[in-house]
């Protein structure tokens, strides 16, 4: 019986053993063939690989937003960005409030409305003889860039338009998106007071969006 039982249990110790050397060859290369021929189209839809494809897009569209606590908000009167129209000759500070005394410095934001990035309307006027006379240049497509203390903001003309000074549909100061509004007295050229408002309409197209938190 021991003739016959030991060469058995070598034999079967030979095969396990080839087994297990041999198995993480012999795996991938039935799982090719199993592809190959079978009926069904393999649903990579669940797997691993697109999960953390997901895992990083969802970090990348995190990495261009800022914590409001670590944005220092500017105060009345004070400069927290410049603004330029390339090719429109437009290229000013702007301060926060639109006070008279602000208004001979450069352009004033109304305090009424949103800084950029923060989801809602910038409202931006200046004096149509000095820092905004260049509006008349603007043309729907332009870009106009606002280079605040916390980051760059890129707009893109949507739509100008003459209005009454009195009309206050021509703006909307709880819109729910980020767009920028710049206007000035018309018509261009003119001193004193006039009863017509220029309107510049943009959208934003780049730059980073603030989250309201209280954690730095």
């Amino acid at each position: 019986m021991a003739f016959f039982g030991l060469p058995l249990i070598f034999v079967i110790l030979a095969y396990v053993i080839i087994y297990f050397i041999a198995e993480p060859i012999i795996t991938p290369v039935s799982s090719v063939f199993d592809m190959i021929t079978g009926d069904t189209i393999p649903d990579f839809s669940q797997t691993q690989n697109t999960n953390d494809i997901l895992e990083i897009s969802n970090i990348a569209d995190q990495a261009n937003i800022i914590s409001s606590a670590e944005i220092k908000i500017p105060r009345n009167g004070d400069v927290y960005a410049t603004l330029t129209i390339d090719g429109a000759g437009v290229n000013t500070s702007v301060y926060y409030g639109d006070d008279n005394a602000i208004l001979r410095k450069g352009v004033g934001q109304y305090t009424g409305s949103m800084l950029p990035g923060f989801g809602s309307t910038t409202l931006l006027g200046g004096h149509v003889n000095t820092y905004f006379k260049g509006l008349k240049n603007v043309k729907v497509g332009d870009v106009i860039n606002i280079n605040t203390t916390y980051g760059a903001y890129e707009y893109t003309v949507t739509n100008l338009k003459v209005v009454d000074y009195q009309d206050k549909t021509a703006y909307d100061l709880a819109a729910a998106y980020d767009n920028l509004i710049l206007y000035t007295c018309y018509p261009f050229g003119t001193l004193g007071f006039t009863a017509q408002r220029y309107f510049v309409y943009a959208e934003l197209t780049s730059g980073p969006k603030v989250k309201y938190t209280t954690d730095k």
